[in-house]
């Protein structure tokens, strides 16, 4: 189904007071991927990981 395949907040524009602490979260992110071996165990069952 459609409705279960996004989250709510998918397209929910973030609030202005917060830009700045994801400006910065991003970089060290990207930084720092996931390993791929750990990716597909994340992908595999996602709701075991939440």
């Amino acid at each position: 189904s459609l409705i279960l395949s996004q989250n709510a907040s998918d397209h929910v524009p973030s609030p202005p007071d917060q830009h700045a602490t994801i400006a910065a979260s991003l970089p060290r992110q990207r930084a720092a991927p996931v390993p791929q071996p750990d990716k597909q165990k994340y992908n595999a069952k996602p709701a075991k990981h939440w």
